[in-house]
């Protein structure tokens, strides 16, 4: 059964020091179970041969090098994991200087603690056990890829975040300077990690992450939480067999999962449970406030907030920092009707008071299993304010409205277009902006964003259908021809991005500047001598709230809920859907008159101190304790 369920997953083998005749015997029985691939075959996307294996070695032991015969005898494309500061060194591994029975004692201390209490181990160690530089030239050629097992192997758990950022962004930068080559890999060292620490590798530039959990990996699993089966380095034929299937930790995986069952660590009886649901966390509107408001949940005394998202897309640590539980409910397809079943599992186990859904699609799947279950439905699936709603957009408004036992929406736009302004049920909670986010980041300069000129105007916004980037090139290209002391500043990615490059003239490609996807926008906005939003549909944006907080004066396409933040000519200017002239004009006023531009800024950053995230957590949690009735 395991052989026929597994003909498409990754199998990842992990040996640690085996000698060359156990490891060319293991090789050649599992060469008649797998083919072997390398680990960038699996991550490409590519198709590939059926039950597909990757060979792991950890730590990169001196005696790795004698493998080398069998890795060229099969082909063989191994990654082996180094810990960069003691390769080409006479020093050896922590753990090799006590004996066995002390080290899992060991792992419980702080990492300073431990290295000091086997400091004086260094004596009765041997010579160095890892591979020396000449070693690991030779195993590269014959194909061998070499990844990162962090520094100095510590126990990444007991570790602060700036040691662990040393230990695995510090261990990529050594060996590449090393090595000479991309290191593209990490494997967790000890095989602990947890949310933070998979958030810093991410952020690093690997682009996987191997465990040691039991398991194989699909293609849409997340390539930070590869999974693995450990093999006994001098393991016989039977156990050999029963540990490349993980048949050998079956019972102590039973065990655990009985543990889980009866444990139901995630529901808090003494508290409110609230489940905020999303597609993806991305970069984006929704997804800012989502996370700003699961940050304010978490701080309230006797509310356990969750957060579940359906994709692997995350762009966010701060959920992580704030040790806030993300599940993760991946859609294999768009249309994955799977789901329904996982979503009814989980919430059973979970048990919230409220489900609050930030989206249609999270919506769709979760309301039917919050009416089977009575859990309590919070529909926020409205953020945009448009008029021109398609029929797949109405159809979606009618299945999830009715049923939903409140309805929110981030500005009373919004609620008009569906006709919702009068029902009990519904109610107005706008966005809320964390200013502390402008004071703590860093910002750029305008060098970093190469930009030579004395202004700046920006737009930050998805290159989306909803987006109007083409206006805001045209009236970009419009000034440009008059003026040469402006650049002009879009910040963003989406499938449109490609079409508005090239709708920039040779002669403006210098003057119109595309960044990309950026994370950390705060520090770019500052930079910013007027802040645009050429948009068709809009709810509450939060954009323009950013603008206002770095005082940057806003130039915003009417309608929607744009007007609910900005009056017009007194902390910013509102333009014509789609009019360019109108738009270049308000621009030049205010690149032109300096005290009016500082004075909106000034009107703007006052209206957006009222509009605190804290102001809003404290409106939703009035919402869910009206909702469950719990107070």
């Amino acid at each position: 059964m395991w052989w026929l369920t597994h003909r498409h997953r990754l199998t990842v083998l992990v040996y640690h020091d085996p000698s060359p005749e156990s490891f060319r015997t293991h090789i050649k029985h599992l060469s008649r179970w797998f083919n072997f691939i390398s680990l960038d075959d699996f991550l490409s996307g590519q198709r590939l041969p059926p039950w597909p294996a990757v060979i792991t070695l950890d730590d990169g032991y001196k005696n790795n090098y004698k493998l080398l015969p069998t890795i060229k005898e099969f082909k063989l494309k191994p990654v082996v994991y180094l810990n960069s500061a003691l390769i080409g060194t006479d020093d050896s591994f922590w753990f090799e200087k006590i004996p066995y029975k002390l080290r899992e004692t060991l792992k419980e201390l702080p990492d300073e603690l431990r290295l000091k209490a086997v400091a004086e181990g260094k004596e009765a160690g041997a010579e160095g056990s890892c591979l020396t530089m000449e070693q690991i030239g030779e195993l590269s050629s014959a194909g061998v890829e070499f990844g990162s097992h962090s520094r100095t192997h510590p126990v990444l758990i007991q570790c602060d975040k700036e040691k662990i950022k040393d230990e695995i962004s510090g261990s990529k930068t050594e060996l590449e300077q090393k090595l000479g080559l991309p290191v593209k890999h990490f494997s967790y060292p000890n095989g602990d990690y947890n949310q933070q620490i998979t958030g810093i590798v991410r952020e690093s530039g690997y682009i996987s992450a191997r465990t040691i959990r039991n398991g194989c990996s699909r293609a849409q699993d997340d390539p930070f939480q590869l999974r693995a089966h450990n093999i006994s380095d001098d393991a016989g034929y039977f156990k050999l067999i029963c540990q490349s299937c993980g048949l050998f930790v079956l019972p102590s995986m039973i065990r655990t999962w009985g543990e889980k069952l009866r444990a139901r660590p995630y529901r808090k009886e003494d508290s409110l449970n609230v489940l905020l649901t999303i597609d993806s966390l991305g970069v984006g509107g929704a997804e800012r406030q989502l996370i700003e408001l699961a940050r304010g949940l978490a701080d309230k005394p006797g509310i356990n907030c969750q957060v579940l998202a359906m994709s692997r897309q995350d762009h966010y640590t701060a959920l992580q920092d704030s040790g806030i539980i993300v599940h993760r409910l991946v859609r294999r397809v768009r249309h994955d009707w799977t789901v329904f079943l996982r979503m009814y599992g989980l919430l059973k186990k979970l048990r919230p008071d409220i489900v609050h859904s930030w989206d249609y699609m999270t919506a769709i799947y979760a309301l039917p299993a919050c009416k089977l279950l009575g859990i309590k439905f919070i529909n926020g699936a409205i953020r945009y304010s448009s008029k021109r709603l398609d029929r797949l957009y109405k159809l979606k408004a009618a299945v999830t409205f009715p049923p939903s036992d409140a309805i929110v929406a981030n500005s009373l736009a919004g609620l008009k277009v569906h006709g919702l302004e009068d029902k009990s049920k519904a109610r107005v909670i706008n966005n809320g902006i964390d200013l502390g986010r402008f004071s703590r980041g860093k910002a750029k300069s305008k060098k970093d964003l190469g930009i030579t000129t004395k202004n700046a105007v920006g737009m930050v916004a998805t290159f989306s259908d909803y987006k109007d980037y083409p206006t805001f090139v045209k009236a970009a290209q419009k000034i440009l021809a008059v003026r040469d002391d402006v650049t002009f500043i879009a910040v963003g990615d989406g499938p449109g991005l490609d079409s508005v490059k090239q709708s920039v003239s040779d002669e403006n490609k210098g003057k119109v500047i595309f960044t990309g996807q950026l994370k950390d926008v705060e520090s770019v906005i500052p930079l910013f001598d007027v802040g645009v939003l050429a948009t068709f549909d809009e709810g509450f944006p939060n954009v323009i709230m950013e603008y206002m907080a770095c005082k940057v004066p806003s130039v915003a396409s009417g309608g929607g809920g744009t007007g609910e933040l900005i009056n017009d000519g007194r902390n910013g200017f509102l333009v014509q859907q789609g009019n360019v002239e109108q738009m270049v004009e308000r621009i030049v006023s205010l690149l032109d008159d300096g005290k009016l531009a500082a004075e909106m800024g000034a009107r703007g950053y006052e209206m957006v101190c009222n509009l605190s995230h804290t102001a809003m957590t404290v409106k939703y949690l009035e919402l869910y304790r009206h909702t469950s009735g719990k107070r």
